[in-house]
């Protein structure tokens, strides 16, 4: 089989099973805030975007809690809510699209859903998958162009106005005083 066609499967790609014990074992809500805070690499942002980054995992790992995923299940819901942040993140705001994300959101969560080996492997029940979806919609699509606009490359332009036909002047120059001597020499 060609190495192009097989998927990527995002199991344990940025969430380790120890990851997960240590989550599962955290006794606080402060506690699980800083271990999400370490898992997710968030240190390497502002503070301001640190808080909204640690609250989106948060919310992602609550979610899976409710819905009493496993190890398994959680580490790869926390891992591909992560790809599709990261990759909207790193997109220019211009050329990203709440529609082009769901379609990779939803490639990934089928890529997880469906033993197909090995273009895909069933990790989440066909039960979860629409509490899933709806729970992506709500808490994290619905928000497209805020996560965008905080996280996203931002393109700025600025625009100088100038008089039509305007004549620009010469610089005047320095007086012969200030001035320094240059030689020339032609052969």
């Amino acid at each position: 089989i060609n190495q192009t066609k097989m998927a990527s499967f995002l199991m344990w790609k940025y969430v380790s099973p120890d990851d997960i014990d240590r989550l599962e074992s955290s006794l606080d809500e402060a506690q699980l805030r800083m271990l999400l805070y370490e898992i997710f690499h968030i240190s390497t942002m502002d503070i301001k975007k640190q808080r909204i980054a640690i609250n989106f995992h948060y919310f992602n790992y609550a979610f899976c809690k409710s819905r009493a995923f496993d190890a398994i299940r959680t580490a790869t819901f926390l891992s591909i809510m992560n790809e599709v942040f990261i990759c909207d993140t790193k997109i220019k705001s211009i050329q990203n699209s709440t529609d082009k994300s769901f379609e990779r959101f939803n490639s990934m969560i089928l890529r997880h859903s469906i033993e197909r080996p090995p273009l895909s492997q069933q990790i989440f029940h066909v039960a979860d998958v629409e509490p899933i979806v709806n729970y992506a919609l709500e808490r994290y699509f619905k928000r497209f162009s805020l996560y965008s606009y905080i996280f996203g490359v931002q393109t700025q332009v600025i625009l100088k106005q100038v008089t039509p036909h305007e004549v620009e002047f010469p610089q005047t120059s320095l007086p012969l005083n200030e001035s320094t001597e240059v030689t020339i020499i032609m052969n």
